[in-house]
């Protein structure tokens, strides 16, 4: 049975330009191809695509949200559509990021069209439930977690352009230091200690590029974990780029992975959280995985990239 409701959530703030008009004239298009209704609403503020997604899971009426913005919009819509089997969520991406999406390839350049996702597949994702809060892609604490929550207090300023902040963010969290003191559970094991951060993956990209687990799956039932320990400022500058290019392996005394259901995070006071490129605070964290608990909308063409394949993708 097809959809009975085809919803697209906009966020005229995504990226650098307003994506409204763009997502509106592809709306009309294929609604005038294909007779079926396209509904469009606008975002107006933070938790606005939750209220929205939110909306049609109580409904009860079978139903695409297409989330148009970026990868914090998408988390907004996952997090609207809990436990609502009656919905399938996709992604149009307009942010700067758009993390998730790197993890497909193929013909990628058609989740840009609103008509090929509509038109395409429900496939059945995991999800990160961390405390409640639901992630598509990762979830985080330590040092990465806190440069998105630095950053966002430098872009209150408003004259910088798209990268100082995101710089600026970087020296400062440096010059705070770069490891804190973390009980953790992962595994079967117990490990209290300083850690410069623990990364708990679905999809494999995140930070606009960084990819630290590149055989992650969004499928598999497990989450692939990173607890990177404690190193000085010097360090950890020289071993950014290790971490990021997966080549975590190269690094055995400094960082382990796990591929594990579940996992829990304590740090010694509560701090910032990365929730899929959002950020939020907390203390005692309980982190696990919901095996294929969202259908994700795919356009034809578009696949799972397989780890080791390089050809292009979003």
């Amino acid at each position: 049975m097809e959809p009975v409701r085809n919803m697209l959530i906009v966020n005229p703030a995504a990226g650098r330009a307003n994506c409204l008009n763009a997502v509106k004239t592809q709306a009309e298009a294929w609604s005038g191809r294909t007779g079926r209704e396209v509904e469009i609403f606008e975002t107006a503020r933070r938790g606005h695509a939750t209220a929205i997604a939110k909306q049609a899971a109580q409904s009860g009426v079978p139903a695409v949200l297409i989330a148009c913005g970026g990868d914090g919009t998408l988390n907004e819509v996952v997090n609207g559509a809990k436990d609502a089997p009656h919905l399938a969520v996709g992604h149009c991406p307009y942010g700067t990021g758009n993390d998730f999406l790197r993890v497909f390839s193929g013909k990628t350049e058609n989740f840009k069209d609103i008509g090929a996702l509509l038109d395409g597949t429900a496939m059945e994702m995991d999800l990160i439930d961390a405390g409640g809060r639901l992630c598509l892609n990762v979830c985080s604490m330590g040092f990465d977690a806190r440069v998105p929550v630095a950053m966002h207090s430098f872009r209150k300023l408003g004259f910088m352009g798209p990268k100082i902040p995101y710089n600026l963010a970087i020296l400062h969290c440096l010059m705070k230091g770069v490891h804190e003191p973390y009980h953790l559970l992962v595994g079967g094991d117990e490990y209290i200690g300083n850690y410069t951060l623990i990364c708990a993956m679905n999809g494999r990209y995140y930070g606009g590029g960084f990819n630290p687990v590149p055989e992650a799956l969004p499928d598999d039932g497990l989450i692939d974990v990173l607890a990177v320990d404690a190193m000085t400022r010097m360090h950890f500058m020289r071993q950014v780029k290790i971490y990021a290019s997966g080549r975590y392996r190269d690094l055995p005394l400094l960082i382990r992975h796990y591929r594990v259901p579940e996992l829990e995070i304590a740090p010694e006071r509560p701090g910032p959280v990365n929730y899929d490129g959002e950020t939020g605070k907390s203390g005692r964290l309980r982190i696990r995985i919901l095996p294929r608990a969202l259908k994700f909308m795919v356009p034809e063409g578009v696949y799972i990239q397989k780890f080791g394949d390089n050809r292009s993708n979003t």
